[in-house]
């Protein structure tokens, strides 16, 4: 089950603080890993819902699933809301690589072989079995 942020504000405005998250939870459906990203869609149109659990071969749990997950895959892009404080998340972590790549380049991590970026031999020397 699940309970919404929704569910909680508007209870308490309402002055209604002595329910129970149990009394306000919604049930969480469950969805195998091995469903397609449409099969899910349109349960998720179906079931008029907008999170489902997913759940592996064993009957574990595997994750969670959101309809905004599922249409950015079907998309290929990033959905981004009001509250969304970054519009393009490839493009974060993208500067923030060429940040990390420059600070090692620096520190003398990394050395430039063309237009790729390598580790040099002393950063990837493993330190002695015995350092006591």
């Amino acid at each position: 089950a699940y309970v919404l942020r929704h569910e909680i504000l508007s209870n308490a405005a309402a002055d209604r603080m002595d329910l129970t998250l149990k009394e306000i939870a919604r049930p969480l459906h469950a969805v195998p890993e091995t469903n397609t990203v449409s099969q899910v869609l349109e349960e998720f149109i179906t079931r008029k819902d907008h999170m489902f659990l997913v759940f592996d071969e064993f009957g574990g749990m595997s994750g969670i699933i959101t309809l905004e997950d599922a249409l950015e895959s079907l998309l290929g892009v990033e959905i981004t809301d009001e509250s969304d404080l970054v519009e393009d998340l490839r493009e974060m972590a993208r500067q923030r690589y060429e940040r990390q790549t420059a600070l090692l380049r620096q520190l003398g991590g990394l050395e430039e072989k063309g237009d790729t970026t390598t580790p040099t031999e002393e950063a990837t020397e493993q330190p002695p079995e015995d350092t006591a």
